[in-house]
């Protein structure tokens, strides 16, 4: 009877073993669990330092589009053009050469504050280079709309006549507008202009233009860089 007794006791005492070892988490999940919680941390460090970074002007340089020219110089001087345009200075001590550059700020990832701080110091630009339409003047029926701004036509410069359009209201904010004349052929040429009132009364009406051509640089991206 006693045999009987101490081997009830061993076997309860067994199942209890068991249960109780079952419950534990094996040495291997718990090691997969704070592998999985410090990768998920490290993650989330790494991205909170990644904006930080993007916002503080760390960090790599962004590429330059296909059409988009790389520079990197000293920032001479900002001038106020009309906001949001200004002429930017930037001299290129390797080459002994200076260049003006146009800029938007509105169309670049940077405020009033950063772009004066730039002042006298180096900068990575990227910038655009096109040839653009320069109007130089507008006569209707051989009389100028630019009044006693009128200049002394020169022989060397390109002329179309035709009709004016896109002179609907006069410019009142401080980027120009676009005008067009399309002569009888259906060749368009296109104009950036403040719009005067005297363009306003000649829209729809046929006209001359009288214009060359002139390369605009144009600032897309700029950034302070080490010397």
């Amino acid at each position: 009877m006693k045999k009987q007794i101490a081997v009830g006791f061993a076997l309860i005492a067994a199942v209890l073993l068991i249960a109780c070892q079952s419950e534990k988490p094996q040495s291997g999940e718990r090691s997969e669990l704070q592998t999985t919680a410090q990768t998920d941390s490290t993650a989330d460090m790494q991205s909170a330092a990644h904006h930080s970074n993007s916002a503080s002007g760390e960090g790599d340089l962004q590429e330059p589009a296909e059409d988009e020219i790389q520079e990197f110089g000293i920032i001479e001087s900002i001038e106020d053009s009309g906001y949001p345009m200004f002429v930017v200075t930037v001299d290129f001590p390797d080459r002994q050469m200076k260049s003006t550059f146009n800029l938007n700020i509105e169309e670049i990832a940077m405020d009033m504050a950063a772009l004066t701080a730039l002042e006298g110091k180096y900068a990575t630009i990227y910038y655009l280079s096109e040839m653009e339409n320069d109007l130089n003047d507008l006569q209707v029926s051989g009389t100028s709309v630019l009044g006693e701004w009128a200049p002394e036509i020169n022989p060397d410069w390109l002329h179309i006549t035709g009709f004016l359009s896109g002179a609907e209201a006069e410019t009142t904010g401080d980027l120009p507008g676009v005008i067009t004349i399309t002569d009888d052929t259906g060749n368009q040429i296109h104009f950036k202009y403040f719009i005067t009132p005297e363009m306003v009364e000649a829209n729809g009406t046929v006209v001359t233009a009288f214009y060359s051509y002139r390369n605009m640089e144009t600032i897309t991206y700029l950034r302070a860089s080490e010397e």
